[in-house]
């Protein structure tokens, strides 16, 4: 479910990565099956292109998901993994 909380980061994120001439990068985390829904995914990116950001805009990227891994623990991306000047916002829900 995408949130007033969530749609107040995203845009804030969003509104940072396109003054500073970056990306802003879209991360579902789908490690909780049971919350792992596509329709959900797809209300989140209408959510997001309800407030105007959307995959046409040049400074948008994604989705990525952050998969569960065998042992169920998730494997995070680290700063380093990430190309510099991109701003990366989590779903509301999948922190």
């Amino acid at each position: 479910m995408f949130h007033v909380g969530g749609a107040r980061s995203a845009l804030y994120n969003w509104a940072v990565a396109r003054q500073s001439g970056g990306t802003f990068v879209l991360r579902i985390e789908d490690t909780d099956a049971a919350r792992n829904q596509p329709e959900w995914i797809d209300g989140i990116i209408n959510a997001l292109a309800a407030i105007g950001i959307h995959g046409e805009d040049a400074a948008f990227e994604g989705p990525y998901f952050l998969r569960a891994t065998p042992t169920g623990t998730g494997k995070r991306l680290s700063s380093s993994s990430r190309p510099a000047g991109r701003t990366t916002a989590t779903a509301p829900g999948n922190s």
